[in-house]
């Protein structure tokens, strides 16, 4: 923390117990705050779930202030800016009670309940809440597309990886390319035809938004999965779908995270399926043939190296 921060703060300003750490952060800085800080301040604390789902000119607007003086209200409480603010108040808008957390003491049984009910919870959250018009419209996209691009980092790179899997074996031309040179490239060559679908919790991944960027710039539909409203790489997709924000601390925020933008992958594939089945159904059929090729059959006793079946020829 800057030493400038630490010194604005009093020593002896009030922490409200049991209230979420935002308003806590609000209490050690109120001691010097201006009047039109305190009228922000007011403002967000009334209904920080609805003030971390506004836009800054909505946010201006709604206080009567300007957008200038929202942006310098959250660098004065230690933020680089409004979309960092907005980012730790979501983090913050789960209840603790139902942040099941694994606490050491827990039970493999205990933790297994833990696990079931947390993801629960959360899938339940994140696809109860997606936007039906925008869902509609993804999925029109998807049933006709050439090709798709499933793009992302980090955690993230697991995910796409089992959704391109997901896609090509439900019949859609899908893939993924793991070199961040390579991703540019083939990035700059979608079209009109085709589709990119990027995941990045926070809406910050540098190279996901760059490929975002060029296959936007070339005509492609961007799809966006993320956790974070007005993020950065939002501004360069034409559909965003979130999942819920993960509360601090908690072991199972990673493993919930990924199962909701799987489930979005899924509802996306089963959407255009249903909408273009005769499409999409011989790919699909093939990609099933395809994937024979890898098991060995079922009357076999033993494993024989470099046995294997082939694909039945075309009538």
């Amino acid at each position: 923390m800057k030493q400038k921060d630490m010194d604005i703060r009093s020593e002896n300003a009030p922490i409200i117990e049991g209230e979420s750490e935002f308003a806590a952060r609000i209490a050690m800085y109120r001691p010097k705050m201006n009047a039109s800080q305190n009228k922000i301040a007011d403002f967000l604390l009334q209904d920080e779930k609805a003030a971390a789902d506004m836009s800054i000119y909505e946010m201006a607007e709604r206080i009567g202030t300007s957008v200038a003086t929202v942006t310098r209200f959250c660098q004065f409480i230690g933020f680089s800016g409004l979309a960092d603010m907005k980012f730790h108040m979501q983090q913050q808008a789960v209840s603790l009670s139902q942040d099941i957390g694994i606490l050491q003491t827990d039970s493999v049984n205990v933790i297994k309940q833990k696990t079931l009910q947390f993801s629960e919870t959360s899938l339940h959250s994140c696809l109860m809440e997606l936007d039906n018009d925008t869902l509609e419209q993804a999925v029109e996209k998807m049933g006709t597309a050439h090709q798709i691009m499933l793009c992302a980092m980090g955690n993230a790179g697991g995910i796409v990886q089992s959704g391109a899997a997901l896609l090509m074996s439900m019949g859609f031309e899908a893939f993924t390319v793991s070199d961040y040179l390579l991703q540019l490239r083939t990035a700059a060559r979608l079209d009109e035809k085709d589709i990119l679908i990027a995941i990045s919790y926070d809406g910050m991944a540098k190279t996901t938004g760059d490929c975002m960027m060029l296959a936007k710039n070339h005509g492609a539909s961007v799809i966006l999965i993320t956790s974070v409203k007005d993020s950065l790489l939002s501004r360069y997709a034409d559909y965003v779908f979130y999942t819920p924000p993960r509360t601090a601390g908690n072991p199972m925020n990673i493993t919930a995270t990924a199962l909701c933008q799987m489930s979005i992958l899924h509802v996306l594939a089963l959407g255009a399926v249903t909408r273009h089945y005769d499409r999409v159904k011989e790919v699909g059929r093939k990609q099933m043939q395809l994937s024979d090729l890898s098991r060995y059959d079922d009357r076999q006793k033993e494993i024989l190296i470099g046995r294997m079946r082939s694909v039945p020829e075309q009538g």
